[in-house]
């Protein structure tokens, strides 16, 4: 289920590519597990089963078979950062897998076709991601942003959230026996569960703090872009910060970095 929490409309051709998109990101994961301890799984089908919107008009050139449900609650959220839309768009919760699991019992309105296990949540002006069991949650320009990339970073991590994976921020809460980095669920570690992705450092935003960025092979590169981001609050910036390289054994200062919203 598709939450869309913006005003902005939503094309055919988007709408497509979003399913299309979230289900790349779900095989990224459990492509991994084929074959392995019983795994008895090859290809996961993703499917959206509906989009629960502000208002109907929003998808445009709607299909026949495509569900569209337009109530809505309060969303608390927008009390405390006004750019978020106060109508949170919902889905009936008797469709919804998350509320109705425990209930071995269940039957679901309208069989399995509608029911839904997940939402996919796009809310305006959002920043950073959550995840759980209950779905992934990314603003709506970044899910509009990534439909064309083959691996779309926050919300990979936060589907590893719904398939019951914590974050990672610090090496004592890793696994006893560790595992190969980057990881995905290292937040900010790295951007893919592809190695062959860039890597993405993490910063604690407490006191002075060393992010480095350390690879595998030798690469030559003539730009490097940081960026920093507060979860949930989108980007925020450092008081200070210096970037320097490696050089032959020694750390040199990358000179003339420029630099946007330093406090």
């Amino acid at each position: 289920m598709v939450r869309w929490q913006s005003p902005k409309n939503l094309t055919l051709e988007q709408r497509r590519k979003i399913e299309a998109m979230i289900h790349r990101q779900v095989n990224h994961w459990t492509s991994a597990l084929i074959g392995y301890d019983g795994w008895p799984y090859g290809e996961i089908p993703v499917k959206v089963v509906g989009w629960a919107v502000a208002d109907a008009s929003q998808i445009l050139d709607r299909q026949p078979d495509e569900i569209v449900y337009t109530d809505y609650i309060f969303d608390d959220l927008s009390r405390t950062d006004p750019r978020i839309p106060e109508k949170l768009p919902i889905a009936p919760s008797e469709l919804s897998r998350f509320e109705n699991f425990r209930n071995p019992n269940y039957s679901y309105p309208g069989g399995l076709d509608k029911r839904f296990d997940m939402y996919l949540w796009a809310t305006e002006s959002f920043g950073g991601g959550a995840g759980g069991d209950w779905g992934q949650r990314q603003s709506d320009d970044y899910i509009l942003s990534t439909l064309d990339l083959d691996q779309v970073t926050i919300v990979a991590h936060e589907l590893g959230h719904g398939f019951g994976l914590p974050d990672f921020y610090q090496d004592h809460e890793c696994p006893p026996g560790g595992f190969p980095l980057p990881t995905i669920m290292w937040a900010g570690n790295s951007s893919t569960i592809d190695r062959r992705y860039p890597v993405y450092g993490n910063w604690p935003e407490t006191g002075v703090q060393w992010v480095q960025y350390t690879f595998d092979q030798h690469y030559t590169i003539v730009q490097s872009d940081v960026y920093w981001f507060k979860d949930n609050l989108g980007i925020d910036v450092p008081n200070s910060y210096r970037i320097l390289y490696l050089n032959r054994g020694q750390w040199e200062e990358v000179g003339g970095p420029v630099g946007l919203g330093t406090k």
